[in-house]
């Protein structure tokens, strides 16, 4: 589905058809899972939060502005859920060791042989080590560029910042 079609979609569930919002949240929905995923490093945290967000999208689509920054709109959301989720649970780490070792036990989930298998293995650990050291926001803003592409300034509408924090805290 290219970027047309996508506003399209977006234009029709905007307007409350429950087919179009239907396709919209099966077409965003793998995309969405990896942005929250990549921020949390822990599966069951990244599925409740999808859902949540899925679920504000479809009753908050309807006051979408602008089309074109449907995705950026919808990683604020998810950005706010996780952020209420952190402040519930008091935590100033997302990730525990014992998350850091199923993310890397996911990451090894491919069958990979030999040699290959001990340095992937190695890499998926001082990745995930590096990762588990960085503040969520700094984390964030990592995906949001490196993983979604998006701006520095479509970076900084999701994480209520200037543009010059968002380049900052990349």
């Amino acid at each position: 589905m290219n970027n047309e079609d996508l506003v399209g979609l977006i234009a029709d569930a905007r307007d409350g058809c429950r087919d179009s919002m239907e396709q919209l949240s099966v077409r965003v929905q793998d995309e969405l899972y990896s942005y929250i995923f990549r921020l949390t490093l822990n599966e069951d945290l990244a599925n409740d939060i999808r859902q949540e967000t899925l679920l504000q999208m479809c009753r908050s689509v309807k006051n979408l502005q602008e089309l074109n920054r449907f995705k950026p709109w919808l990683f604020k959301i998810a950005w706010t859920k996780l952020k209420n989720h952190h402040r519930a649970a008091k935590n100033k780490k997302l990730m525990s060791l014992n998350d850091s070792r199923n993310l890397i036990d996911i990451l090894q989930s491919r069958q990979v042989e030999g040699l290959k298998s001990l340095v992937s293995r190695e890499i998926a650990e001082t990745v995930v080590l590096s990762m588990e050291d960085m503040d969520v926001r700094q984390r964030n803003a990592l995906m949001l560029r490196c993983y979604e592409n998006l701006s520095y300034a479509e970076i900084a509408s999701v994480m209520n910042c200037t543009e010059t924090s968002a380049r900052v805290l990349f």
